[in-house]
């Protein structure tokens, strides 16, 4: 009887984990940056990483580090993110600063005053 109750209950949570979409506080999109492969004396490569304050109060960005060299910030940190705003990081690779191989590479997003206080943005790609 205890397992048939338990397995009642694992269901209902499957479904509605399943069904329910979560919305985090703070969005970054995208999360993970692919760059593929990469020629090693290839030039550098733009992209850019999009936050959103999905939360009710005003946020800071403080700080945006990254663990490489070879991963450079183009915007400003210290910016304040009011509710529903949005905020464009534009990060450069530079491929010159990377062994040959696979690699992978994080950017360190800092908040204060915001539920979650660090987002990490993954950077991955094979240098050839």
């Amino acid at each position: 009887m205890y397992n048939k109750y338990m397995q009642k209950i694992l269901v209902i949570i499957t479904f509605i984990i399943i069904t329910s979409k979560i919305v985090f506080a703070i969005e970054a999109s995208p999360e993970n940056i692919d760059l593929g492969n990469i020629p090693v004396q290839g030039s550098l490569i733009e992209k850019a990483v999009l936050i959103k304050n999905n939360e009710n109060n005003t946020i800071f960005l403080e700080k945006i580090r990254s663990s490489c060299g070879c991963l450079l910030i183009n915007s400003k940190a210290e910016q304040e993110l009011r509710p529903n705003d949005t905020y464009k990081i534009d990060i450069s690779f530079d491929p010159k600063q990377v062994s040959p191989g696979k690699f992978i590479k994080y950017i360190f997003l800092q908040f204060r005053n915001a539920e979650k206080s660090v987002i990490v943005i993954n950077v991955k790609g094979n240098l050839k």
